[in-house]
């Protein structure tokens, strides 16, 4: 691995020479896969391809999962170099805080524009009928938003999903009215938007795993936890969906 970068103590210093570290490394490797939430047209995967454009030669894969704690397995196990995460995901403290995984770098990129979507069949929803919509938790709380500017002001009933392009899907087969999804979703399942659309500004965590000296760990405090061979490791758990 190349000699790091100085930093001289200054936290802004420490954010671009880790960066650079990182960016080093990865031009480093013939090829990089990393890990994320799925299934194809989730923010995660789109910010994973992106992020992959921008550090590699371009001999890279990104390998989806039904969940952030499945894909982080499979870096754990050596199966991927790299797992990706959106700050926005409520059990994120499980990987910063593990004895198996560590941050390596982190970045700002938006998402994909979110919006309410519904079926492009020709069939308008009611505004004033009781009607179901699936969200991920994350942006759940902006639902109320994006159905008054769609003019919808029915109370919905919530259905919690485990990612944005899953609740796009569950329109597409008729299972719930209508979603808050991605544009990168909602085109792959057909859908249309109903309401205003905005790309959401994502801090996003790359981790490595702990034992792996392919990549860097992210500068910091040497770790605390002792090894893992003296300890009850627990399961990790996914967030409620």
């Amino acid at each position: 691995m190349p000699q790091p970068a100085t930093m001289n103590g200054n936290p802004f210093l420490q954010i671009c020479a880790s960066f650079l570290d990182f960016t080093r490394a990865a031009s480093a490797r013939r090829t990089i896969s990393i890990a994320t939430l799925g299934p194809a047209g989730t923010s995660s995967e789109h910010v994973a391809r992106a992020f992959l454009g921008n550090v590699t030669n371009g001999n890279s894969r990104c390998e989806l999962f039904d969940s952030y704690e499945e894909a982080a397995r499979t870096v754990e196990s050596g199966e991927n170099d790299l797992l990706l995460v959106a700050n926005a995901y409520g059990n994120i403290n499980q990987f910063y805080i593990s004895h198996t995984l560590s941050l390596t770098t982190f970045f700002v990129h938006d998402t994909p524009p979110y919006g309410l979507a519904c079926r492009r069949d020709g069939s308008s929803l009611d505004p004033e009928a009781p009607l179901e919509v699936a969200t991920h938790p994350a942006p759940a709380h902006f639902l109320p938003w994006l159905m008054k500017t769609a003019g919808l002001e029915a109370q919905p009933t919530v259905r919690l999903v485990s990612s944005t392009s899953e609740a796009a899907r569950l329109v597409a087969d008729g299972t719930v009215d209508a979603c808050v999804t991605n544009d990168d979703a909602r085109s792959r399942y057909q859908l249309e938007f109903l309401s205003s659309s905005w790309p959401i500004q994502m801090l996003w965590s790359v981790f490595k795993k702990e034992s792996s000296r392919v990549f860097p760990r992210f500068p910091s405090a040497e770790p605390a936890f002792p090894p893992t061979e003296t300890v009850e490791l627990l399961p990790r758990r996914a967030a409620a969906r």
